[in-house]
């Protein structure tokens, strides 16, 4: 019972984290929101992709690496905070 509940717990993580993702490839970013994103995330060596404001899994993992390297939620959602974080980065930059 005890593997059967850990297997359980492992699938219920991995819905959750899919979930995560689902809603921060939903949220209401405007492309002019994710381009700007993209271009300090690719500043900063965290997005190697397109800089096309298009928001993809790459830019969401993207936002979710430099969230947690700073010390905040890493959900993918370019919240106040978060934008806020990026324009002070690309600002020193």
């Amino acid at each position: 019972a005890l593997i059967f509940s850990a297997r359980d717990q492992a699938e219920k993580i991995k819905a959750s984290l899919g979930d995560a993702e689902t809603r921060a490839l939903e949220q209401k970013a405007t492309p002019e929101q994710v381009k700007q994103a993209q271009v300090a995330l690719t500043q900063v060596h965290e997005y190697m992709g397109e800089v096309n404001g298009k928001l993809d899994a790459i830019t969401v993992n993207a936002v979710e690496a430099f969230q947690r390297s700073h010390g905040l939620e890493g959900n993918g959602i370019l919240n106040e905070k978060t934008q806020r974080l990026l324009q002070d980065v690309l600002a020193k930059k």
